[in-house]
């Protein structure tokens, strides 16, 4: 019953040197990418930015494999979900420590800081509170800005 239809043939996982490559692309259009907007305009926009970034990726990738739209945004979804996880544990530390040092220290590697460059810093930080919370201020979060 199952005999016609053919096993999907899984992609390797991408080399470092791959998500490298794909988060620098990301960085040159991360303000489409990144857009809270969901209007036909502002999808369209995306679609057509992750298109622009997967031909890019795929003529100067020297692994020879050619990715999908689809494997690169689940890539990079995946990648924002770790950088996002790791914050939170940090954070989680930090408080459990009574502000003592941060554990990412040893963590932090050029993907995270790449994937970090290119979100929204008020998603991992928050808003100021002068009222107080658990809104983080913006000096614990180092970015690297690339040119």
């Amino acid at each position: 019953m199952f005999q016609d239809k053919e096993k999907r043939q899984r992609a390797p996982n991408f080399s470092s040197d791959e998500k490298s490559l794909v988060l620098t692309l990301i960085y040159d259009k991360k303000h489409i990418i990144e857009n809270k907007k969901t209007d036909g305009v502002t999808n369209n926009e995306k679609e057509q930015a992750w298109i622009i970034i997967t031909d890019l990726f795929n003529a100067q990738s020297s692994a020879g494999i050619k990715r999908s739209v689809e494997s690169m945004q689940k890539m990079y979804y995946n990648q924002k979900k770790q950088v996002r996880k790791e914050y939170a544990n940090d954070k989680i530390y930090k408080r459990r420590i009574e502000g003592g040092p941060s554990s990412m220290k040893m963590k932090k590697n050029l993907h995270y800081e790449l994937t970090l460059a290119n979100m929204n810093q008020k998603m991992m930080v928050g808003l100021d509170n002068i009222y107080g919370g658990d809104a983080s201020s913006e000096s614990e979060v180092e970015v690297l800005i690339f040119p």
